[in-house]
């Protein structure tokens, strides 16, 4: 019998705000063991929360082999382990950190309510198996999510700043929140030129699906029977990174590790590769992407994890004069893979800065245009962050 064995430790941290002030904090701690057992081409899996007996759950694996689940057994030897990234908040420091954010905030714009959350996490995650692998990589992360109020507003919300970082700094949050409002106060009418759009990348997210091997596999894919071709724009190209910044986790569920931890689904505008786990590459014939999560207890499916735009620009000066996407929220891709993004918060952007608050929007367009003829740039910002820049049909909602 083949095995791998996968533990994971997270300790999260998060902060609960309303009306501009800290009302909860939140300690969780969780920990987990996953047990995977091999034979006659079918997969046994155990799991525990909390402190786990191994020797128990390799008998559980390996007694619910007898399920029958068909699985593909390929393990990998390798040894790496990563070092813990640096600590970005003690524990004893978040709320008065946080705190003190909000207590600035607050003074450098009495016109508005902050609330919602910030998270800090911490993850530790290891994998060994029967053929010598033995891994060990970490991750850490600030999550800012907070909603913006207008007082005089008889919204829930009017703005949304959002930033994953990995380190606390006060005085870069205060900034750009104070940008956001300063624009959000000098109301600008619709640009009679058009101009391109700074949106996030989710802007595109439900092709991202038609990446996953099934669906591909299946037919249903909008990419079915393309692999190969040129479908996307010269500059255009999709990956996973599991380096840093984008993700501390080097091996995916199945404990694979990429080349350079880089795999192509799009190489400069070639559709190369499908998001897939080790059944379902073996089941359609494709590559192992290092796409797999699962749960402590589940089969492995597909993740996105890593899963990111290769950059071609530096910073949003880099987008000129420009429509910058705040919040949107709703729409769809239809069959074809047109778009239709409605979208509550937008500002006219110059060389890098917010100018004003542009009436509300909705966005249309095709994704292969997006992210062909009409694609313009993906700019790189701070700590992996990144903005889809493409110019999409624009309209007064």
């Amino acid at each position: 019998m083949e095995y791998e064995i996968i533990k994971k430790k997270e300790t999260g941290y998060s902060v609960s705000v309303a009306a501009s002030r800290v009302t909860s904090f939140r300690k969780n701690f969780n920990e987990t063991t996953t047990f995977r057992a091999y034979g006659n081409g079918c997969i046994g899996i155990a799991g525990a929360v909390g402190r786990a007996d191994l020797s128990a759950l390799r008998k559980e694996a390996a007694e619910s082999l007898k399920t029958g689940i068909a699985y593909p057994c390929e393990l990998a030897g390798g040894v790496r382990h990563d070092p813990a990234p640096k600590e970005i908040l003690p524990a004893s420091g978040i709320v008065p950190a946080f705190g003190a954010l909000l207590e600035e905030l607050s003074q450098r714009a009495p016109g508005y309510l902050f609330g919602n959350k910030i998270n800090l996490s911490y993850e530790t995650a290891s994998y060994e198996n029967s053929a010598g692998a033995s891994y060990t990589a970490h991750d850490a992360a600030l999550e800012y999510a907070l909603t913006i109020k207008d007082k005089k507003s008889a919204n829930i919300m009017d703005m949304i700043y959002g930033k994953r970082a990995f380190s606390f700094d006060k005085e870069a949050v205060v900034s750009e929140v104070l940008e956001m409002i300063a624009a959000y106060e000098n109301p600008v009418p619709m640009p009679a030129e058009r101009l391109p759009v700074v949106t996030d990348a989710d802007a595109v997210a439900p092709l991202l699906t038609h990446f996953v091997a099934e669906m591909y596999g299946s037919g249903a894919s909008l990419l079915s029977g393309k692999m190969g071709r040129k479908l996307f724009g010269d500059r255009v190209s999709l990956l996973i990174d599991r380096n840093p910044p984008y993700t501390g986790r080097f091996f995916d569920a199945e404990g694979v590790v990429n080349p350079e931890g880089k795999f192509y689904l799009v190489k400069e505008g070639v559709f190369c590769g499908a998001l897939a786990t080790k059944r379902s590459a073996h089941r359609f014939s494709l590559p192992l992407s290092g796409a797999a999560g699962s749960r402590y207890d589940g089969v492995p499916g597909v993740t996105f994890t890593g899963l990111r735009f290769e950059n071609t620009a530096e910073g949003y000066a880099a987008a000129g004069d420009a429509i910058f996407v705040v919040y949107a929220s709703g729409g769809d891709m239809t069959a074809t893979g047109d778009l239709g993004i409605p979208v509550q918060m937008a500002f006219l952007m110059r060389d890098g800065k917010f100018v004003g608050r542009l009436p509300e929007l909705m966005l249309s367009g095709n994704v292969f245009d997006v992210l062909g003829r009409d694609f313009v740039d993906v700019i790189a910002l701070a700590d992996g962050d990144q903005r889809l820049v493409a110019h999409f049909g624009v309209q007064k909602a």
